[in-house]
């Protein structure tokens, strides 16, 4: 919640792009040890042995809550030294792991961190991507929530580097185009955003941030 200073411009939060504050830091390890809290009754590591392997770190067989703890304090350890994007990296491999029905929970709570702490990133899907206002934010949930599923997948797709949907499209190009389109818009800050819309078919969006 942004206090009375913030909202009317007396004190205004830095946006955070390639750093990381202690308090945003924190916030957002709060929501991940809040859901082991609920599980501790079954001695649930909520994915804490996947998490440690994904970043390199030795994990013990947890046996009762001591041996939970005692993993959980090595890890922390590692979180409170990484780097800020190692951060966005653990959110990115927790949620890989989270099962879809938890899924839109779990996000709401960290991107109400995230904007409540003014990161430049938000969460969609299962990713943390550079986005520093609300509407490009709208742009790619609506492009993701096409009702049907090959649109999906091959939205999610286009992108990639090489990708074609049909094997004669071979024929007339590599597949390089929009790969190529996408890492120049992220290399100057922005996103390709891909939509699918009813009437025109497919819409390419390149969006820029604005320098002021």
């Amino acid at each position: 919640m942004s206090t009375f200073s913030e909202r009317y411009g007396y004190v205004v939060k830095p946006l955070q792009l390639e750093s990381m504050t202690i308090e945003l830091r924190n916030r957002i390890w709060n929501i991940y040890r809040c859901e082991i809290c609920n599980d501790i009754a079954v001695i649930d590591s909520h994915y804490l042995e996947e998490i440690m392997d994904a970043c390199g770190l030795s994990y013990t067989s947890v046996y009762d809550n001591a041996d939970l703890d005692e993993n959980l304090a090595v890890f922390r350890k590692w979180y409170d030294q990484a780097e800020w994007y190692r951060i966005y990296d653990f959110v990115e491999i927790y949620l890989a792991f989270l099962p879809t029905k938890d899924l839109s929970d779990a996000i709401d709570n960290f991107n109400g961190v995230l904007s409540a702490e003014n990161a430049g990133y938000r969460v969609i899907g299962r990713q943390v991507v550079p986005i520093t206002n609300e509407y490009e934010i709208k742009c790619i949930e609506q492009a993701q929530q096409t009702p049907y599923n090959s649109i999906n997948v091959h939205l999610k797709k286009a992108t990639e580097l090489f990708y074609q949907q049909n094997v004669k499209d071979s024929l007339k190009h590599s597949g390089m185009g929009m790969y190529i389109s996408r890492l120049y818009c992220e290399k100057h800050g922005g996103q390709l955003l891909i939509e699918n819309e009813k009437q025109s078919g497919a819409v390419i969006t390149a969006v820029f941030h604005r320098i002021a």
